[in-house]
């Protein structure tokens, strides 16, 4: 039970710090971001990533808005896409890996519960790759379209 929290915790802080990104104020799209601490029993620090092209309206980063920004740029456009997918695919196996993991170490004991956290620990290398990755591909996407 100590390893499968130590699996839990790991893979929560890889998911949370995995994208630590910003560009120079000359770019013409621009990566800002914005870090607030909620304090309290559940609270912490966030952090939350916004893009601004050539001087417009800044914009929360994410796949849909990444896309509309890099849309002129080919190369920039299919990491832009790749980040969405990347993304989604990070989301849902944290999704299920903390539903699995939870359900198998809090549940009652039987199949249903060995079955569950299978599942999450199964969903664990999945999160440990794709996290990184889309953060990944969405600094690449912005380098190309700003040309570094």
């Amino acid at each position: 039970m100590k390893t499968n929290l130590l699996i839990y915790f790991v893979a929560l802080f890889l998911f949370s710090s995995c994208s630590r990104f910003t560009t120079p104020p000359s770019a013409r799209i621009q990566v800002s971001s914005t870090s607030t601490y909620t304090p309290g029993k559940n609270g912490g620090y966030s952090t939350t990533y916004y893009v601004k092209k050539d001087g417009g309206d800044r914009l929360r980063l994410n796949g849909r808005n990444l896309i509309n920004m890099v849309s002129d740029n080919e190369k920039a456009l299919a990491a832009a896409k790749t980040y969405k997918i990347t993304k989604t695919i990070a989301l849902t196996s944290f999704v299920t890996m903390f539903a699995g993991l939870t359900y198998g170490i809090l549940g009652k004991e039987g199949s249903s519960t060995t079955t569950a956290k299978q599942i999450g620990l199964i969903s664990i290398p999945v999160l440990l790759v794709c996290a990184p990755l889309s953060s990944n591909r969405a600094k690449k996407a912005i380098k190309i379209y700003n040309g570094f």
